[in-house]
């Protein structure tokens, strides 16, 4: 399993979050539609704070690589989780998604390419 998989990884997640908030953005009221009885749980500090979160295991994930599978591999199944969440989004309000793309050309494709590349390697 190479190494530049777990920076990809991080690309991808920077590449989500540019999709969700910034273009075309409209993640928090994409959120709103879908959850409108929860909206007040998803404040902007939330945002911000699971996003960094996020971000920080995408990068930890880079130091870390294939010396902690566990933690590595847990990061591509979270996003792999994440893109199947924009779907389910994008099918219940019937419209766009935001971060629904990157989830589906990036998210998937880069989630199953790690775990079949650490089910080849034995």
């Amino acid at each position: 399993m190479g190494d530049w998989i777990f920076t990809a990884v991080l690309g991808a997640a920077v590449f989500h979050i540019v999709e969700e908030y910034v273009y075309p953005g409209g993640f928090p009221e994409g959120l709103q539609n879908l959850l409108p009885r929860a909206t007040h749980l998803f404040t902007s500090r939330f945002h911000l704070i699971v996003n960094g979160l996020f971000l920080l295991l995408c990068l930890l994930s880079i130091f870390i690589g294939t010396s902690n599978l566990v933690l590595s591999l847990s990061v591509f199944s979270l996003i792999f989780v994440n893109a199947v969440l924009h779907i389910r989004g994008t099918i219940v309000t019937k419209r766009y998604y935001p971060g629904v793309v990157s989830g589906t050309l990036i998210y998937i494709p880069l989630a199953i390419y790690a775990y079949s590349m650490f089910l080849l390697s034995g």
